[in-house]
């Protein structure tokens, strides 16, 4: 299968292929999207955990994330931080990582986030 099929964005002919099987494989490839989308939900768990909060603020971490990591970085490359070890690499990098998500997912940004949003919406609704 070609790489580009995955994609899903370019014609049969590009990536090489007639109709009939270029309709074939990008159907295989819905179908086992399907597959793998119920098989997502049955896995997960029917009880609460504690950090089930944190799935719940999934889009407040998705949309500010980039306000944390973005900031941090210009810091590392302005101050010339720079890190050669790869294994030192990956713990920053994770680091990082968990920082933005314990920042983007508090509760105190997520409620400002949600406020925000309800005052734009709200705006929005009421202009029409």
């Amino acid at each position: 299968m070609p790489v580009k099929m995955y994609e899903l964005i370019q014609s049969y002919s590009a990536t090489k292929l007639d109709n009939i099987h270029g309709m074939i494989l990008r159907g295989t490839i819905y179908i086992i999207a399907v597959v793998i989308i119920f098989a997502l939900v049955n896995l997960m768990p029917d009880k609460e955990f504690p950090i089930t909060i944190y799935g719940q603020r999934t889009l407040c971490i998705y949309v500010l994330s980039s306000f944390v990591i973005i900031p941090i970085h210009r810091l590392m490359t302005n101050t010339g931080i720079i890190i050669e070890e790869t294994f030192l690499q990956i713990i920053i990098a994770l680091g990082i990582s968990v920082l933005t998500f314990m920042i983007t997912g508090s509760k105190y940004v997520n409620k400002g986030y949600n406020t925000l949003m309800d005052k734009i919406c709200y705006y929005l609704i009421e202009a029409i």
